[in-house]
C-alpha cells in the first residue's frame, strides 16, 4: 500500500512535466511555423540564405571584377593591337613612301639619264654649214696667255698728228675744195681766199697728210686770221686713253704692253703705255693711261669707246681653247667637241685666261676639234632637246 502511494506521487509530478514539455515544444513549433510563414525561411535557413546571398554577392562582385579585368585586359590588348596595327600601318606607309620615292627617283634616273650623254640632242651640223651658224672649228693647242688689268676708255687722235688749218690773212672764201672725210696729202689745196686788203687771192693747203675731220669754211664767208677752217688728222697712229682707278695704280708703268679691243668680232690692237698721268681726275678718281696704237683698224676711229687690257703677266700653257667657245652648263664650264658630224658637250676645268684664250687644265686633249664662235646656238639646241626629253 505504501509502495502504491509512492508510485502515484511520482506519476503526479512526472505527468505535468511531460505535458509542459509537449506544450513548450508545441509553442516552439508554432513560433517557428509563424516565423517560417512570415519570411519563408527558418532562422537557420535565413542565416544560411544570408550566407548564400552574401556568397552570391561576393561571387557576383568577383564576377564583375573579373569581367572588368577581362574588359580591361581586352581593352589593353585591343589598344596594344590597335597601337601595333597603327605602328604597322605607319611603318607600312613609310615603306610605301620610301618605295614610291625610290621608284620615282629610279624613274627620274631612267627618264633623265645621266646628263647630256643620254639625251639625243640634234647637234649634227655638217662642216660646210658651220658658217651659216657663225661657227668655226678650232683645235685644242698650246697658247701664250697674257694676263692683264682690265680698263676702258676711248680712241683719240695723236696731238702732234692733228693740223688746224687757218688763213694767213683775213678775207672772203672764194672757193672750197676740201670736205670732211677726204684723204689729203701735205700739199693738197683746201680753199681759195680773197685778201680783204689788196683783193688778191691766195690758196690754203693742208700742212700734213691725213683725213679732213672738220671743216668750218663756207663759200662767200668772211674769215679772220684766227679762224680754223679745216682740221686734218693723221690717223695712221691713234691713242687709246684708258682710265685706271686708284686701286690699280700700282699695277701700271710706262712701257707695259697693252691690248685694246673695240668689238668681239674684231681682232684686238696691240700697243704700249707711253704716258701715265700723275694727276687724278677729280670726278672719276682715275688716272689716264695713254696707249699708242700704230696702223690701227679703221674701226678704231677717234671718239670710239674701247676696252683695254694692260699686260701684267705672260705665261705659256700646253692646252687652251678660245674664250668664246666656253658655255656654262649645269653649273660647270663646257665646250662642244666635234664628234663625227655632230657636237657633244664636254666639261672642262679652266685656268689662266686673257681676252682671247683660256687655259684648259683637264677635259680635252691636244688636237681635239671644238666649236668656236656663236656657240650659244648649240647650248640653246641642247636645252631644247632636254626639255622635250623630260616631257
Amino acid at each position: 500500500m505504501k509502495k502504491i502511494k509512492i508510485i502515484l506521487i511520482a506519476c503526479f509530478f512526472f505527468v505535468p512535466t511531460i505535458g509542459l514539455s509537449e506544450d513548450h515544444d508545441h509553442d516552439h513549433a508554432e513560433k517557428v511555423e509563424a516565423s517560417k510563414d512570415e519570411s519563408g525561411l527558418t532562422k537557420e535557413e535565413h542565416s544560411h540564405g544570408d550566407a548564400d546571398e552574401h556568397g552570391d554577392h561576393k561571387g557576383h562582385a568577383k564576377m564583375e571584377a573579373g569581367e572588368k579585368k577581362e574588359k580591361s585586359d581586352s581593352h589593353a590588348h585591343g589598344d596594344d593591337d590597335e597601337h601595333g596595327d597603327h605602328e604597322g600601318h605607319s611603318k607600312k606607309e613609310v615603306n610605301e613612301k620610301k618605295e614610291s620615292k625610290d621608284e620615282h627617283a629610279h624613274g627620274d634616273e631612267d627618264e633623265h639619264g645621266h646628263g647630256h650623254e643620254e639625251v639625243e640632242a640634234n647637234l649634227a651640223i655638217p662642216e660646210k654649214d658651220l658658217s651659216r651658224f657663225d661657227l668655226t672649228l678650232k683645235e685644242v693647242k698650246s697658247a701664250h696667255i697674257i694676263e692683264g688689268l682690265q680698263v676702258s676708255g676711248r680712241i683719240v687722235p695723236v696731238d702732234e698728228k692733228v693740223a688746224h688749218v687757218s688763213p694767213r690773212f683775213a678775207g672772203v672764201v672764194k672757193e672750197v675744195r676740201g670736205k670732211v672725210g677726204d684723204v689729203v696729202k701735205a700739199d693738197t689745196l683746201l680753199a681759195v681766199i680773197q685778201n680783204n686788203q689788196n683783193l688778191q687771192t691766195f690758196q690754203l693747203y693742208s700742212a700734213i697728210p691725213g683725213v679732213i675731220i672738220k671743216r668750218h669754211a663756207t663759200l662767200g664767208e668772211t674769215v679772220g686770221e684766227e679762224d680754223v677752217l679745216f682740221i686734218v688728222a693723221d690717223l695712221s697712229e691713234v691713242w687709246a686713253e684708258l682710265a685706271v682707278y686708284k686701286q690699280d695704280v700700282d699695277k701700271v708703268r710706262l712701257g707695259q704692253k697693252a691690248r685694246v679691243s673695240i668689238a668681239s668680232h674684231l681682232a684686238p690692237q696691240e700697243g704700249e703705255v707711253i704716258f701715265f698721268s700723275p694727276i687724278t681726275e677729280e670726278k672719276t678718281q682715275s688716272r689716264l693711261a695713254r696707249i699708242r696704237l700704230k696702223n690701227p683698224d679703221p674701226h678704231f676711229s677717234p671718239g670710239a669707246f674701247v676696252s683695254g687690257s694692260i699686260v701684267t703677266n705672260e705665261i705659256d700653257v700646253p692646252l687652251s681653247v678660245e674664250l668664246e667657245a666656253i658655255q656654262r652648263l649645269e653649273g660647270g664650264d663646257n665646250i662642244f667637241v666635234r664628234e663625227g658630224e655632230s657636237f657633244a658637250p664636254r666639261k672642262v676645268v679652266l685656268g689662266q685666261k686673257d681676252d682671247v684664250n683660256v687655259e684648259v687644265l683637264s677635259g680635252v686633249k691636244v688636237g681635239e676639234k671644238y666649236a668656236s664662235g656663236d656657240t650659244f646656238i648649240l647650248k640653246a639646241e641642247l636645252g631644247k632637246s632636254e626639255a622635250e626629253h623630260e616631257h
